[in-house]
């Protein structure tokens, strides 16, 4: 990880909302960043900021992700899977690094999603949360 991406992903994780202050820190309009950090590959775990994502609007909302490791990239367009939203979300294609999604289904709802990165042949899975 570059020292610029590694000094990113810190900032981001530090102001990243802990459960008690999560509703506080709610995004209320696009785009929703995410952060997706491995500091030193998989065995160290994957990690996103925020988590969960809480998305707060009344139209619809672009969920960005960014894997932010020179080494890893996401699995193709199965880089983020959102659980049972397919009706809820209009997924883009995936870059190496990046892919989005849209909200447009019901609020009130909350999806476990998968973080799926892959580095040449090793993959790693990390299952976050949005609640929209």
């Amino acid at each position: 990880m570059k020292p610029i991406h590694a000094a990113i992903a810190a900032a981001a994780l530090a102001l990243a909302p802990s459960s008690a202050s999560a509703q506080a820190a709610a995004c209320t309009k696009s785009p929703c960043k995410v952060v997706i950090v491995l500091p030193a590959g998989c065995g160290s775990g994957i990690t996103v900021a925020p988590d969960p994502l809480i998305v707060k609007s009344d139209g619809p909302v672009e969920i960005q992700w960014t894997v932010m490791n020179d080494q890893w990239s996401l699995d193709g367009d199965n880089g983020i899977v959102i659980h049972g939203g397919d009706a809820d979300f209009t997924k883009s294609a995936a870059k190496d690094k990046s892919i989005s999604a849209k909200t447009k289904g019901p609020k009130g709802k909350t999806y476990k999603y998968d973080v799926n990165l892959k580095k040449g042949n090793d993959k790693c899975t990390l299952d976050p949360t949005i609640m929209n």
